[in-house]
């Protein structure tokens, strides 16, 4: 990309993710005129031997939250087998590498405000909060229930000794979440962000996923429930919903 035709051309790789985004826009502000091209890996699935391929020099050197909670991540897991290789510890390591994760919140909360990131981005939506349809970051999801009755089994699950695995369950954009919810709680409806209008992109443990539409609609009920009870002040640090995840 360029601003004239004298200006140097840079390259900029990846920028469909985090820090490749942040460094486009600030050439284009620049005045910068940009060509794109996309590359993808044809017949290449992605398995325990692919990892991020930030580092802890990567990560100081940004500014950008996302760039560095992706990298810190990477830096964490690669740090446990790297004690495991070195300790030779009398355990095992499972990990599991999800994407975005979603489900209905168990823990107490007393204020709508103060809701952890992955529950409070589906709530800026669900609310009407966020005005206009943000871009979505990640582009897949795991429920949370499913997430953890992983790992409980995987104790169990000598299969499941020294492996990585990804969980994901499918793909959603921020418009799937509010059509979903939409339809499921129509009196809500109006107060939710508009969509935005552009069309959806397209293991050893047996598990059957739970859908982006029972996600949204258990999250939707539990926060929707939270919002009446707070305002009335019948929800305290007692309230507590154990039905929500049941191991099978």
């Amino acid at each position: 990309m360029s601003s004239t035709s004298s200006a140097p051309v840079v390259l900029v790789t990846g920028p469909n993710g985090y820090s490749g985004t942040a460094t486009v826009v600030e050439f284009l502000k620049q005045g910068y005129n940009h060509r794109c091209a996309a590359g993808l890996r044809p017949g290449h699935t992605y398995w325990k031997k692919d990892w991020n391929t930030a580092t802890w020099d990567d990560a100081a050197a940004s500014d950008y939250g996302g760039f560095v909670y992706c990298a810190s991540k990477v830096i964490a897991e690669r740090a446990a087998w790297d004690f495991l290789e070195r300790e030779k510890p009398g355990f095992s390591l499972t990990v599991y590498n999800p994407p975005m994760v979603f489900g209905p919140p168990i823990q107490p909360f007393d204020s709508l405000d103060r809701l952890n990131e992955f529950v409070d981005e589906p709530w800026q939506l669900l609310s009407g909060k966020a005005r206009v349809m943000a871009f979505t970051a990640f582009l897949i999801f795991v429920d949370v229930r499913d997430l953890a009755y992983l790992q409980v089994v995987s104790l169990a699950n000598e299969a499941a000794r020294d492996q990585r695995y990804f969980t994901i369950s499918s793909d959603y954009t921020g418009d799937d979440v509010v059509r979903i919810a939409a339809a499921a709680f129509p009196a809500q409806a109006a107060r939710m962000t508009p969509l935005s209008g552009q069309p959806a992109p397209r293991s050893t443990t047996r598990i059957t996923f739970r859908t982006l539409e029972q996600s949204v609609v258990d999250t939707t009920k539990v926060l929707f429930d939270a919002e009446g009870a707070i305002t009335k002040g019948a929800w305290g640090v007692k309230q507590t919903k154990t039905e929500h995840i049941q191991f099978l």
